[in-house]
């Protein structure tokens, strides 16, 4: 019996600490929601100020990436071989990263 009432004791605090839990975000979420919104824009707009400071040239590849473009079709535009494409895109992405600090 006794092993019994402790198991049910435990499953009973489980439940609370469970109920507890779905309170908590319950109460928090939209706040956080909202909170990691707001961060999330401010690092947008900065990194977007990032990437107009970079050199056009660089500024394309790193378009050219966001879109999907595939390294070939951009070295084709750029009449650049791939491996510069890549070259120019950890030269674009070590150059944001100062920008962002």
């Amino acid at each position: 019996n006794k092993v019994l009432m402790r198991a049910r004791s435990a499953a009973r605090r489980a439940d609370l600490l469970e109920r507890f839990r779905g309170e908590v975000v319950e109460r928090v979420a939209p706040e956080l929601g909202q909170l990691a919104a707001a961060e999330r824009s401010d690092v947008l707009d900065r990194l977007l100020g990032c990437v107009e400071k970079l050199p056009s040239r660089l500024r394309r590849i790193v378009r050219a990436g966001l879109d999907g473009s595939k390294a070939r079709t951009l070295a084709d535009e750029l009449g650049i071989a791939v491996g510069t494409v890549y070259n120019l895109n950890l030269q674009a992405h070590v150059l944001l990263r100062k920008c962002l600090g």
